[in-house]
Formats: C-alpha cells, sequence, structure tokens
C-alpha cells in the first residue's frame, strides 16, 4: 500500500507494525515535536493496513498512556475506534490481573509480611509515629486477607474510603509486574490479546512494569510489537526506568527513530531548553521551526518579601509591554492562551484565595484532582444554586444532584425542597462568610437533601473543613477545572501555552528542588534540571521566569540570559 508519511520517523514506526514480521521501536521525541501526532498516525496506520485482520482474529492494539486527559486525547483523534485499548497504565493493568483474586492475595500475604518482618526486625523508640501506624494498618490487613472473596481496584485510595478488599495504585503495578514476569501464563494473555503494546511517555512509565515489558518481547518478539514514545528529558516523576536514554536499542533490536524538529516554541525558548536539556543528558538538541520565530525569554529577579499576587501581575503587564502581545495583559488566561506555573497546590491556593480550606483537606488524596464526592456536593450542586436566580436553572441543579428525591415527589415534599434551597441561597447572601459547617447544616435542617454520608460518619475529621469559609469553594473549583490560569509545573507536562509565567519559589515544602541554585549556580540536581526543561518548553511564544530571591542581578548565573533579559524587580 502506497502511503505518505508527515516525517521519516513516521515511516520508520509504520515498517515495524506488522503482524507477520513485527518489530518493536523506541521513538525519541523531544518536547513540542509531535509526539502524539506520530502516534495516532501510527494507529491510523494500524487500521488501514491490519486493521480486518486483528479484528477477524479477535485481537486488538493496546494503548498505555500517562493521564486520563492523554487517553482522552488520543480517543479522540481516532474517533474511538474499538479496536485500539486505549487506557492510562493503572486501568490496563488492572484489566489484565482483574479476577486472578487467588494470586492475588498470595502476592499481598507475601508483601505484608516481609514488610512487617523488615519493621519488627529494627529497633523503634519513642512514641507512636507514621510508621508504626502504617505498620499496625499491614498487620490488620494481613488479618483480613482470609476473608477478601474477590479484590477492587480503588483508583483514589485514602484512609477514609478503602476497603480490606482496595487495591492502590502501587498495588496493582506491583502485582502485574509480579505476574507478567513470574508466570508464563499472564505473558501469553498479554500477547494474545495485544499483539501491539504502544506506550506513550515511556520514560515514567514504572520501572518493574517496563522491564517486564522489555522481556515479554525480547520472549515473543516473532508474534509481539512493542512501541515506546517518549523524552528521556522530560522523565519528572519517580519509579520510571532511568536508563532509557542509555540503552543499546540496536542490540535489543529496536528500531529508534528521532524527532528533532520543535514545532511549538520560538528559538529563543528552544535555545535556553537545550541548554538545560544538555545537563540531563546527552540525547539530541531540538531544532526550531523558522516560521515560530524567536520568541522571548525573561528572568524576573523578585525579593521574598512582596505581596507576590500584585507583583505577579505586574509582571504580566511588564510581559505584554515586552511583548507587544495583548494575552499578558488578559485578567485571567483560558485554555492555551497561557499558565501561571507553580511548584505545588498549595502555592496556587494562597495567590487564589482557598489555603484555608485546603488545608483543612490536606490528608484527603481526592482533593487534590477533585474527586472528592464530598467537595463535589458544594461545587455541583451548593455553588451552581447560591449562583443563579433563574427559577429554571434552580430546578435543574436540584434535580440532576437529587435524583432519586424527585422519584415520588409530592406538593409538601416541592414545597420543603424549594424552601430549602430559598434559606441556602439567603444564608450566602447575607452572610458572604458563612463556614463550610454552617452551610451543612442549613441543607440538613431542611430534611429533604440527602448529605455525603461522610460528613456524619467522619464529623470529627471534617471539623477543620467545616471551620473555613464557604466562599473558598468557588477559587478552588475554578482551579481543579483549570480555568484559574495556575497549573503546577508537574501538571503540564504534554501542554502547551502560548504565555508562560514559571514561578520559582522556594517557599515550599518539596525540599528536593533547588531552583534558585540553579539560577545563581548554573547548576542543580537532576530531578531541579529535569522540571524546569518541562516548564520551559511548555511556552509558545513568550516565557516569564518569576524568581523569588533576595540577590543582585549580577548574582545570576552567566551564559544563560542576555543582559536584557534579567529584569531586578525592588
Amino acid at each position: 500500500m502506497l502511503e505518505l508519511f508527515e516525517t521519516e520517523a513516521d515511516k520508520t514506526i509504520a515498517e515495524c507494525l506488522s503482524l507477520e514480521n513485527p518489530k518493536s521501536f523506541f521513538l525519541f521525541a523531544g518536547a513540542g515535536s509531535g509526539k502524539t501526532r506520530s502516534l495516532a498516525n501510527a494507529l491510523k496506520h494500524i487500521e488501514k493496513t491490519i486493521g480486518d485482520n486483528l479484528r477477524l482474529r479477535g485481537k486488538r492494539v493496546a494503548v498505555i498512556t500517562f493521564t486520563n486527559t492523554a487517553a482522552d486525547e488520543i480517543m479522540h483523534r481516532v474517533q474511538h475506534n474499538p479496536l485500539f485499548a486505549i487506557s492510562t497504565i493503572h486501568s490496563f493493568v488492572w484489566e489484565l490481573i482483574k479476577g486472578f483474586d487467588t494470586d492475588i492475595k498470595t502476592w499481598l500475604k507475601i508483601k505484608l509480611q516481609a514488610k512487617i518482618d523488615e519493621y519488627n526486625s529494627k529497633s523503634h523508640r519513642g512514641t507512636a509515629t507514621k510508621a508504626e501506624a502504617d505498620h499496625n494498618k499491614r498487620i490488620e490487613r494481613l488479618k483480613e486477607l482470609d476473608n477478601v472473596k474477590r479484590f477492587t481496584y480503588d483508583p483514589s485510595p485514602s484512609a477514609i474510603n478503602s476497603g480490606k478488599d482496595s487495591l492502590s495504585h502501587a498495588d496493582v503495578l506491583g502485582i502485574c509486574a509480579s505476574f507478567l514476569t513470574k508466570k508464563p501464563l499472564m505473558a501469553k494473555i498479554l500477547t494474545q490479546r495485544f499483539p501491539i503494546l504502544l506506550i506513550d511517555e515511556s520514560q515514567d512509565t514504572n520501572k518493574d512494569l517496563m522491564e517486564a515489558f522489555l522481556s515479554i518481547q525480547k520472549d515473543h518478539n516473532a508474534c509481539f510489537s512493542l512501541g515506546l514514545f517518549g523524552d528521556t528529558k522530560q522523565r519528572i516523576y519517580g519509579g520510571g526506568k532511568d536508563d532509557l536514554g542509555t540503552i543499546d536499542w540496536a542490540a535489543l533490536d529496536f528500531s529508534t527513530p528521532a524527532k528533532l524538529i520543535n514545532h511549538r516554541s520560538g528559538s529563543r525558548i528552544i535555545k535556553l531548553a537545550n541548554k538545560i536539556g544538555e545537563l540531563i543528558d546527552k540525547t539530541s538538541v531540538q531544532e526550531p521551526k523558522k516560521e515560530n520565530g524567536e520568541g522571548f525569554v525573561r528572568l524576573f529577579i523578585v525579593p521574598t518579601n512582596v505581596n507576590k499576587e500584585v507583583v505577579e501581575q505586574k509582571i504580566k503587564e511588564k510581559m505584554a509591554e515586552i511583548t507587544g502581545d495583548n494575552l499578558w495583559g488578559k485578567e485571567e488566561w483560558r485554555d492555551e492562551e497561557g499558565a501561571a506555573l507553580v511548584l505545588e497546590h498549595r502555592m496556587a491556593a494562597v495567590r487564589l484565595g482557598f489555603v484555608e480550606m485546603w488545608d483543612s483537606l490536606k490528608e484527603f488524596d481526592s482533593v487534590k484532582d477533585g474527586t472528592s464526592a464530598e467537595i463535589k456536593w458544594f461545587a455541583n450542586f451548593i455553588i451552581p444554586l447560591v449562583q443563579t436566580e433563574n427559577p429554571f436553572e434552580i430546578a435543574n441543579i436540584t434535580k440532576k444532584n437529587n435524583k432519586d428525591l424527585f422519584k415520588n415527589t409530592n406538593k409538601e415534599t416541592l414545597g420543603k425542597i424549594k424552601s430549602n434551597v430559598d434559606k441556602i441561597k439567603k444564608a450566602y447572601t447575607n452572610n458572604p462568610d458563612i463556614t463550610f459547617g454552617e452551610m451543612v447544616e442549613i441543607a440538613r435542617e431542611g430534611g429533604v437533601f440527602e448529605l455525603p454520608r461522610k460528613y456524619n460518619e467522619e464529623s470529627e475529621r471534617f471539623a477543620p473543613f467545616f471551620a473555613s469559609k464557604f466562599s473558598q469553594i468557588i477559587p478552588y473549583s475554578k482551579y481543579i477545572n483549570e480555568t484559574s490560569g495556575f497549573r503546577t509545573h508537574h501538571g503540564v507536562k504534554g501542554l502547551e501555552f502560548d504565555c508562560v509565567m514559571a514561578i520559582v519559589d522556594n517557599n515550599s515544602n518539596w525540599r528536593a528542588y533547588q531552583h534558585p541554585q540553579f539560577f545563581l549556580t548554573g547548576t542543580a540536581n537532576d530531578v531541579t534540571l529535569r522540571l524546569l526543561y518541562v516548564i520551559c518548553t511548555r511556552a509558545k511564544k513568550s516565557l516569564a521566569i518569576v524568581l523569588y530571591e533576595n540577590r543582585a542581578k549580577e548574582s545570576i548565573a552567566k551564559g544563560w540570559f542576555a543582559d536584557d533579559e534579567i529584569i531586578p524587580l525592588n
């Protein structure tokens, strides 16, 4: 079949995707080079050439992504074609191991007993600690395992909602890696179901799983093709296989196509990213696309004892002046227009005004991604109610969030619903400082709406949350729904924005990162360099780095920025 390929790399990948003569490959595709596009092109090629053959044999192509968002994007590009099993790594491995409950139980018993023995072999002094609490939980879980008949996968585990039959992210990854390595049947199931396995963001894929996949490829290369897409410079999560960039792929009979042109950023941004990248590894530097122009890079040095919200707004105004780009002058960015990047969620919470609420719920993992049912009750029900005066919208919001309530309604019930809604709206209107707890009590007193059960079962644990101001749910919701303009450094991998303000603030609990050291000395540890590389390469047109540091301009490491690119703010 005659087919035109966008790049030589796409052609090389297509040649690997054969059922008669499968070959594996590792694609090095740097930031902005079109990695996802190449993955989508590979899937379209598979559909055109061997799609019918795969369907006749009852086989599919597996595509593993790092996030649900990435999975959704790829599914959209291939129009949700059922030939392709597209999912996150955790969902994929759970589909492989679920149902093997006896084997899972045996694995857990061995793992838990080993952890218990390890703890008992060491001396422990002082009062109760987290380590002791974890130890006691393992003992309890080991006792309960024999009562478990079927395991479930809990994608958002926490101390509150995880049962004895729940498997965490770490559990499903560890179990699957072990089964694929030690149980030939599991490897056979994988290769028979999925003769082609493509892994996006392979540099961040769990090390044990990656090694298991490589082992399977070696043993089943006559009927199995493993395709790895990634950028070794962008390995920013712990647990990945850190030597992907130095493996002798030729010795493993892997093809090694590469995409070296950055289609995203201006040449000045790429030049800075390349200099950072050269400190990470020796993989090829990127080349700019001439049509994208030069772009802008500025480093702002800001004293630490300032009103950061005010200063960052001033920097946006300055960047609008420097670049002539009106996007920098917008009060809030939307979608790909721009992003202010902070190291951790709490730094965004401080700037957006919901830090009290955030701190009160910091032990609940699901708060970070907005999946908490307790928070969604406020965000999806109470907030929309108080923000509208349209009676039809009020009715729709109430029905949507309380479906069971309207199955057998009568005039009296409808009257109670209206009365409770009116009280909720009036309470917020009359008292903007009303707390979450006070709002819960108003809803409870109405006797018609069902409250999240944990508000009753775990009332003491929710006490700090109930004491915080209800109004903070508004900026929190905007942040979680990614409409506030703020993102985290780690959360933007794979995304791009016209304008990027990368905030380097040492006021963080994450001490592993040495951003100030990099700007002062030109060197830093590996995790810092990788994260800097990621955040710099998000920018398409202009990049403003905001360094909070009580140093003079002369203290900045020479050679990274031109003199007029460094702007001190007093």
